[in-house]
């Protein structure tokens, strides 16, 4: 069976995806009808120093990942771009962090190796609200 290397690098502070992942991968590993097999080599981030980050990723390459899966900090969304970008290795990331953040990342040059999970869809609840004329709304959001 093929054996794919993958990076995951998660921050501490997002302790649940990172058991979303696992669980995931359990699942993935369970199935009987599967092609492939992941192979996972994991790291804990706790630093935003793009010295330390340069490490971490460098590890992850010598591992022959396939593609890195993760969460990331605002102020290390830019090392991990421009290291996904340069050695054309998948980042896949549940959201990008910050609103503003997500403004910037919608030049498709800088996208261009940077998938992120969630999906945008502020438009769509912008068109739900027009299209039944709602004039109040309370919105929760997590």
């Amino acid at each position: 069976m093929e054996q794919i290397p993958i990076g995951i690098s998660v921050w501490d502070s997002y302790s649940d995806v990172f058991t979303a992942m696992q669980y995931a991968l359990e699942r993935h590993t369970n199935d009987s009808n599967k092609l492939f097999q992941f192979t996972i080599y994991a790291d804990r981030i706790r630093t935003v120093d793009a010295y330390k980050l340069t490490r971490i990723v460098c590890r992850q390459f010598e591992r022959g990942i396939f593609a890195m899966v993760g969460t990331v900090d605002p102020e290390s969304l830019d090392t991990l771009h421009s290291y996904a970008n340069a050695y054309q290795m998948p980042f896949v990331t549940p959201w990008f962090p910050t609103a503003s953040d997500v403004q910037s990342t919608k030049d498709s040059e800088k996208q261009h190796y940077t998938l992120q999970i969630r999906p945008e869809y502020g438009d769509a609840l912008m068109d739900l609200i027009t299209y039944y004329g709602w004039t109040n709304i309370i919105y929760i959001y997590r």
